[in-house]
């Protein structure tokens, strides 16, 4: 049977509690909400029992200035300059309707000498596009000095829930005297309205998914043999990690009733995409499905290699290509009787890490480099330097704040990975595409033929397939194929190669010529560095191939 992982949590009453790596990580527990000592501030609807009555609220707050407001669905978008709405076509990336989204805004004292540090009250009204009752969010916060964007808990923010989060709706904040009874009299008036009338949140009007096939690898050549336990918390994992880095409303994963049988030794895992490819063409499955296969090694890799994909194109034809392998790994510690350290499995974080990158892939992303990434063939459109995200991000599952200039963009190979919002805008493009084809938009699919596929490794081994597939684009000129029957040549192709997200593995595609395949003595690969005949008996033939009815 196949296993769909459910897209609970949501943003509620943020709470914080620190964390490594130059984030922030917001606690949700109900008991992080009620005492308050740090003086981080609380947001209301808690649930938590009936606090005492507040002071009465004073007028807008004195001697402070708001920066700006910024919303957060996984990467900041400024939605004003101080007071001034920066309008939707003017900013730096997409806002997700029916998202979870953090909105905050920074402050600045304006005569910190004159300040008097004290609760100020601050409060999010949204206005629903229907017209709907007015939401209205009301944070209370310490204040002592000016906000740090690279700490939450110096902020004040509020969460906007995912059915809050509709095209149309309008926002306006403002920033209030907490109490009534403190003199701030000597206090000059600062900003304390952001924008000065209700401005739209621009949530763009579009569907967006994923949609996701694992295929679990049962890895027969080790002894005992190997297979992924997918827990279902293992898979919540997979689901947050894809959906907190990805500009969509929604992540369907789910596994496949087979498993890929693979019973040779696994020396590149970049052999794993060719019977991944054949099983997706196999299930007949929608052009917008990625198929990943799952393979438990026992280690963190494959020869140095954790994981490999095609870099697929935004066409429907290129559905079977939108295949990829991650090598699936729970670290397991042993423990020490002498300390008495009790043993311990370690979540899969690291393969859903990987994962989201080889996904990446598939939605036609290249590396980006960061120093020491060595990672091959980068992105030089990448705008930040040293692969830096470039703007702040935010987890809305796990509630993580990354910071500009110490996280890196979740292509690079540099750790403390994140998304910047260059890759979500590139990744919101190609989603929206895809999504799209569930919705009556898609154009009629490619007509397709054998094509012969070799994969080609960097030990000099190579796996040869012939799918049923749309044709291959044009050759480069750098590997051509040679179809050879009774010592006569019947056809050849200059074949479309494809360097794979290794940086080494190659794929070649030609169409087969009109020569019964069957009846072929001898295929040759032709390439700069001489002729290499491929091995007949080793072509493996794909789903629905039919060789003798050429």
């Amino acid at each position: 049977m196949t296993r769909a992982v459910s897209p609970v949590l949501c943003l509620v009453a943020l709470s914080l509690v620190a964390c490594g790596d130059d984030t922030t990580a917001v606690d949700t527990s109900e008991s992080s909400t009620s005492a308050d000592p740090s003086g981080t501030g609380t947001e209301t609807e808690t649930g938590d029992p009936e606090p005492p009555p507040p002071p009465e609220l004073g007028g807008p707050a004195m001697g402070i200035s708001i920066l700006g407001v910024e919303a957060n669905q996984g990467t900041a978008v400024m939605l004003t300059e101080a007071e001034v709405p920066v309008e939707p076509e003017a900013r730096n990336a997409y806002l997700v309707r029916d998202r979870d989204t953090l909105v905050r805004f920074q402050h600045v004292i304006d005569d910190p000498a004159a300040w008097i540090p004290r609760d100020l009250t601050a409060f999010l009204h949204v206005y629903p596009p229907d017209g709907g009752e007015e939401l209205v969010r009301e944070r209370t916060f310490f204040v002592q000095q000016d906000s740090d964007p690279r700490a939450l808990e110096t902020n004040f923010y509020f969460s906007l829930l995912a059915e809050e989060a509709q095209p149309g709706t309008q926002f306006w904040i403002e920033l209030r005297e907490s109490d009534a009874a403190i003199d701030v009299s000597g206090l000059e008036p600062g900003l304390t309205e952001a924008p000065l009338t209700p401005a739209p949140f621009g949530f763009e009007d579009t569907p967006l998914e994923i949609k996701v096939m694992f295929v679990p690898v049962d890895y027969r050549y080790p002894d005992p043999w190997r297979y992924p336990d997918l827990t279902d918390e293992d898979l919540q994992i997979f689901h947050d990690y894809l959906l907190q880095q990805n500009p969509v409303q929604t992540i369907d994963i789910e596994i496949r009733d087979e498993p890929l049988i693979y019973d040779q030794q696994l020396t590149n895992l970049g052999a794993l995409l060719g019977p991944t490819r054949a099983l997706k063409i196999q299930d007949g499955a929608d052009s917008n499905v990625y198929y990943h296969a799952l393979v438990d090694v026992g280690g963190p890799s494959v020869n140095m290699v954790a994981g490999i994909a095609n870099l697929a194109n935004a066409s429907m034809s290129d559905g079977d290509r939108r295949v990829a392998a991650t090598v699936y790994y729970k670290h397991y510690d042993p423990g020490d009787e002498e300390t008495g350290e009790e043993p311990q499995t370690f979540p899969p974080t690291g393969s859903a890490r990987t994962f989201v990158h080889e996904v990446g892939h598939n939605q036609g992303l290249s590396h980006v480099y960061c120093p020491g990434g060595d990672a091959a063939g980068p992105d030089p459109s990448y705008p930040y330097e040293d692969g830096k995200i470039g703007v702040h991000g935010f987890g809305i599952r796990d509630f993580h704040m990354y910071t500009p200039n110490a996280a890196h963009d979740y292509m690079s190979y540099c750790g403390n990975s994140w998304v910047s919002d260059w890759t979500w805008n590139k990744t919101f493009n190609r989603i929206q595409t895809l999504t799209a084809w569930d919705f009556g938009a898609s154009p009629a699919p490619s007509p397709t033929s054998p094509v012969l596929v070799g994969t080609l490794y960097p030990d000099g081994g190579e796996d040869w397939w012939v799918f049923d597939a749309p044709a291959p684009g044009s050759g480069s000129g750098a590997q051509g194929l040679e179809f050879w029957r009774g010592g006569a040549l019947v056809g050849q192709a200059d074949a479309a190669v494809e360097l794979l997200s290794d940086g080494q593995t190659v794929v070649v595609s030609a169409p087969l010529p009109q020569a019964r395949f069957d009846e072929l003595d001898a295929i040759v690969r032709v390439d700069a560095s001489g002729r290499h005949d491929v091995e007949l008996d080793r072509v493996e033939l794909g789903h629905g191939v039919d060789v003798a009815a050429r």
